[in-house]
C-alpha cells in the first residue's frame, strides 16, 4: 500500500461526459475527437483547450487517455474537468489510473459501464507535486522505450513479409497449393476457443482475446484469466509454443505466434488456433504465408456480416497456401530469423521496460490497485 497521504479523485478534479457526437457530425479536419479508445475523428469546435485525462466509461471501460490541447471529449469517455494542478499533476494521475485499473468502479454486465458517483469515490495517493513529477517522468521514458521497441519489430515484421513476396513472385513455377487444414498436426485440428470465459480470476488461466493481438504480438500484460474448470471443457483449443493465433471476429486476420509464456493457455471463440506439423511445412513459413496477400483476398473473399464481421472456421481450414519446396522455406525462415534478430535487442528492451513499468508502478504508485 502507499505510505502517501490519500484523497477521492472528486476533491481534485471535476468528472465530466460531455456531449456525444455522432460519426455524422464529424468532419474531415479540425479539433481532434478523443473517445474511449482514443483519437476518433475530427470536430468543429473543442471542448478543452488544455490536455485533458479521459476515463473510457463505455464500451471501452476504464481505458486512460490524454488529450491533446483544444479536443473534443466525446460522451463514451469521462473527462477529469477542472484538476486542481496544484496539488495533482496530470501525467502522475494517467500512470496512476494506467496502474490501478477501474474493475471495482465498473458496473454492469451486458453494458458496462463507469459513473460519475462511482468515479469521484476513487482514492488515489497524492506524493508530493514535484515527487510525482518525477514518478511521471521516469515511466514516461520506461513507456518511450516500449512503444520504440514495438515500433522496431514491426519494421522487421514488414521486411520479413517484403522478402516472402519477393520469393513468391520469383518461384512461381515451384509453388503448391493446400488446404491449410491439410498442413496442421493430426489431432491438433484449426479450432476456436472459450464460448464464456466468465470472471477474470487472479491465479487463473490465461486466455487470448482479438484485442490482445496487435502488433503480431500477444500482449501479456493486457490478459484476463479464467477458472481451471472453464478451461478444461475447451481442453481442445489449448496453447502450445509455437502455435499460429488468427483473429476472426471484428478485428479479421491479427496474426501472432504463440509465446512459452502463454504455454498452457487458452482463446476465446474470436479467434482460431493453427499447430502445423513441422514434417509438412516450416511454421515461420506458413506463419508470415498467412500476412500475405493472396491470403488477404481470400479473407476478403469470406468475410461475412457488416456490424461485427466474421470469418467462419471452414473458411480458415480451406485457406489455400502456397507452399515453396521446403529448402526455399528453410531458407526464408533463416533469412526471417536474421531480420528479426535486428529487432531482438530492441525486445529485450520493451521486456525491461515492461518490468519497469511493473515496478515502477508498484514501487512508486503503491501496490494497492482496483479489486
Amino acid at each position: 500500500m502507499s505510505t502517501h497521504p490519500t484523497v477521492r479523485l472528486g476533491e481534485v478534479c471535476r468528472p465530466r461526459q460531455w456531449t456525444t457526437l455522432s460519426k455524422k457530425d464529424m468532419v474531415n479536419d479540425g479539433f481532434a475527437v478523443y473517445g474511449a479508445n482514443g483519437k476518433i475523428g475530427f470536430a468543429t469546435e473543442f471542448t478543452h483547450a488544455k490536455p485533458t485525462l479521459l476515463i473510457g466509461c463505455r464500451g471501452s471501460c476504464g481505458s486512460v487517455h490524454i488529450t491533446e490541447a483544444f479536443s473534443y471529449a466525446n460522451g463514451n469517455a469521462m473527462a477529469l474537468d477542472d484538476l486542481d494542478e496544484s496539488i495533482a499533476d496530470l501525467r502522475y494521475l494517467y500512470h496512476y489510473f494506467l496502474h490501478r485499473g477501474f474493475r471495482d468502479v465498473i458496473t454492469g454486465t451486458s453494458q458496462p459501464q463507469i459513473i460519475q458517483q462511482h468515479l469521484r469515490q476513487v482514492e488515489i495517493p497524492l506524493p508530493p507535486l514535484e515527487e510525482q513529477r518525477r514518478i511521471a517522468a521516469i515511466l514516461d521514458k520506461a513507456s518511450t522505450i516500449k512503444r520504440q521497441s514495438a515500433q522496431a519489430f514491426a519494421l522487421a515484421e514488414t521486411l520479413c513479409l517484403a522478402r516472402l513476396e519477393q520469393l513468391l513472385d520469383m518461384n512461381k513455377d515451384l509453388l503448391v497449393g493446400q488446404r491449410l487444414e491439410e498442413l496442421c498436426v493430426p489431432g491438433a485440428p484449426i479450432t476456436y476457443g472459450i464460448l464464456q470465459p466468465g470472471p477474470d480470476l487472479d491465479g487463473g488461466v490465461p486466455y487470448v482475446r482479438p484485442s490482445e493481438i496487435k502488433n503480431s504480438q500477444v500482449d501479456l500484460e493486457r490478459l484476463k484469466r479464467t477458472s481451471p474448470e472453464i478451461a478444461q471443457k475447451y481442453s481442445k483449443s489449448q496453447l502450445r509454443q509455437g502455435d499460429i493465433l488468427l483473429t476472426i471476429v471484428g478485428t479479421i486476420g491479427e496474426t501472432a505466434i504463440v509465446p512459452a509464456e502463454l504455454e498452457g493457455g487458452n482463446i476465446t471463440q474470436s479467434s482460431a488456433r493453427i499447430r502445423i506439423d513441422t514434417n509438412l511445412a516450416n511454421p515461420l513459413y506458413i506463419y508470415y504465408f498467412l500476412k500475405a496477400q493472396h491470403v488477404n483476398r481470400q479473407i476478403e473473399r469470406d468475410r461475412l456480416g457488416v456490424a461485427v464481421e466474421r470469418l467462419n472456421l471452414h473458411h480458415v481450414r480451406d485457406i489455400e497456401i502456397l507452399c515453396l519446396p521446403r529448402c526455399f522455406q528453410e531458407k526464408f525462415t533463416a533469412e526471417a530469423d536474421s531480420m528479426k534478430q535486428l529487432s531482438s535487442r530492441h525486445l529485450r528492451l520493451a521486456n525491461h521496460a515492461n518490468s519497469l513499468l511493473g515496478s515502477f508502478s508498484n514501487s512508486l504508485l503503491g501496490s494497492s490497485q482496483g479489486p
